[in-house]
Formats: structure tokens, sequence, C-alpha cells
């Protein structure tokens, strides 16, 4: 059981860095944004590991690995073969367990033959969207007549794209995190990992962009300025990132509904309060001080040692998240 936490916890932490990749991606093209095109590659090689990640998400189809994680699959099971000549919200209607009768309410979408349907979605519909827009920068770099045929192409189907990862990463945070605990909801979760992930994969950008240039790459391209530009989406991801998880926790604890609240509930007991209040001060509070000058952002020594510290806050966040 622990074993399968921990192989979710670690996919997942990677998961959302590399689907940051393809927001930076999708972004710069619909923008148009002009820095971005020297660092544009890093965006987009950091998107398109995502495809790839299907690999280690396959031992989720395993009903082993599945009877540890997600208990309204168990709980679906055991209804359905208690009484086979019923629906499934039925059978778990009938069924002495209370709990499932908050799940009877949610199979339309927890069942499991359309969360297969969501993950072959997830993969192969942000997948080919990934590889399409990474494949007309390719082109344009190595087209014999230069114009701005594939530029445009990129930025086109860019649109679409947003829309397929915006659903993606939403879904893919509710169907494998918060579908942890199927009685828990919340409106703002898919927001509060999106946050995370794009502030994340930045760091990742920035730290890539520094190594990259040590070893002799890329130095007449990405110049102090870039690295102040991504300093400041870190900057900004941060204050987003905060926004969004006080705003979750805020609208959690005034509206006091006993199924929403249990998640806070848990993360404020024992030794989780220490971790919730490490990420307020040490993910928030001293990344937003340390931020705010922009010598701080153009230096490449502290953004490396920064960028380190903000992907080690992301690790404790996503603990926070699936662990408790």
């Amino acid at each position: 059981g622990s074993y399968a936490f921990s192989w979710l916890f670690a996919v997942f932490f990677i998961t959302t860095i590399v689907l940051g990749g393809c927001f930076w991606t999708f972004l710069h093209n619909l923008s148009n944004s002009g820095w971005g095109t020297s660092v544009r590659r890093l965006m987009e090689n950091l998107g398109f590991v995502f495809p790839f990640l299907i690999v280690f998400y396959i031992p989720f189809l395993f009903p082993d690995v599945q009877q540890y994680l997600w208990e309204w699959m168990t709980a679906f099971k055991k209804a359905t073969d208690t009484h086979p000549d019923m629906g499934s919200s039925e059978a778990l209607m009938h069924s002495s367990n209370a709990h499932d009768h908050l799940l009877a309410a949610k199979t339309f979408y927890l069942n499991p033959g359309f969360w297969l349907l969501r993950f072959a979605f997830y993969f192969i519909g942000l997948g080919f969207f990934m590889w399409l827009v990474r494949k007309f920068s390719i082109a344009q770099d190595t087209d014999d007549k230069p114009g701005t045929k594939n530029l445009f192409a990129a930025r086109k189907h860019s649109s679409w794209s947003m829309i397929i990862f915006g659903v993606t990463l939403t879904f893919l945070a509710l169907d494998f995190v918060m579908a942890l605990d199927y009685s828990w909801f919340s409106t703002m979760f898919g927001v509060y990992v999106f946050a995370g992930s794009a502030l994340n994969s930045m760091a990742v950008l920035i730290l890539t962009g520094i190594f990259l240039q040590k070893m002799g790459y890329l130095k007449n391209v990405v110049t102090q300025e870039h690295y102040h530009i991504m300093g400041k989406l870190c900057f900004a991801f941060t204050v987003f990132w905060a926004y969004v998880s006080f705003s979750q926790f805020f609208l959690i604890w005034y509206a006091n509904i006993t199924e929403e609240t249990r998640y806070f509930l848990l993360r404020n007991t024992e030794n989780w309060n220490l971790l919730s209040l490490t990420l307020v001060f040490m993910h928030f509070g001293l990344p937003f001080l340390a931020l705010l000058r922009s010598d701080v952002k153009k230096s490449s020594k502290f953004m490396t040692i920064f960028c380190f510290y903000i992907l080690f806050m992301h690790v404790l966040d996503v603990y926070h998240m699936i662990i408790p």
C-alpha cells in the first residue's frame, strides 16, 4: 500500500512539471512572444516528455495497485459483485457502508469504464497536440524556404491545444489525486495543481538554460534579460499559487461543509500541521520576498540555488496533496 502511494507521489510530481512544459509551449505560441523564441525548444522538449510518461502510469491499471489507492474502485467492484442484477449506483445505495451512498451519486463520473477512457484521452489527446506543435517548430528550423507558414500553424494549433491542456491537467489531478478520497471535493483543486505546475516547470526551464550555458550551448542566444523575464514569471506564479491555495482553504473553511473540511482537518492534525505551515512560509513567504528584486532574478548563481529550493518546496506540496 505505501509503495503504491510512493509511486503515485513520484509519478505525479514529474507529471506536474512536464505538463507545465506543455503550458509554456502553447502560451509562447498563443501570445506570439518574442522573448520566448530562444528558449522555446527547452519548453517543447520538457512538454514532449508527457506522452512517454504513460509507461510510468501503467502500474495504476492493475487492480492490485488500485485497491490501495482508490477506495471508490474497491467499493464499486464490491457493490456490483454483491448485487449483479442492479445498476452500479443502485447497488451502491444498497451497500451497508454509508460512505458508498456518497459514491452512488458520483457513479456517472467515477466508474471504471469511463476512468479508463479518460486515462487514454489524457495521453493520446495532449500527447498528440504537443507532438504536433513541436513538429511545426522543428519544421521551421529545418525549412529550406524560410517563411511564417509553420509559425502561424503552431499558433493556430496552440489554441486548441491549450483547451486540451486545461482539461487534461484538471481531470488528471482529479482522477489520480483528488479521487484518493472520493467523498472530498474542491472546485479549486485543478487550478491549485496548475499553479504549482507552471511555477516549477519554469524553475526547471531556468535551471536547464543555466546548465546548457555552462556547457557552452545557447551562449549568444539566451541573455540575462531572458532569465529576468523567466524570474518574473516565477514570481508571478509564486503569488498565484499562494492566492489559489489560500482561496481553496478559505472557501472550505467558511463554508464548513463536512465533506469538504475533512481534507484540511486531516492536514492540520499531528505533524501534518507543521507541513501545512511550512508551505505557507517557505513556499510562498520566502520566495515572494526573495524574488522582489530584479538583480536577484538576473543572477544565475542565485537562481540556480533558488530554483532547486522551489522544486524542493513543490515536492513537499505534492506530498501534502497525496500522502496524508
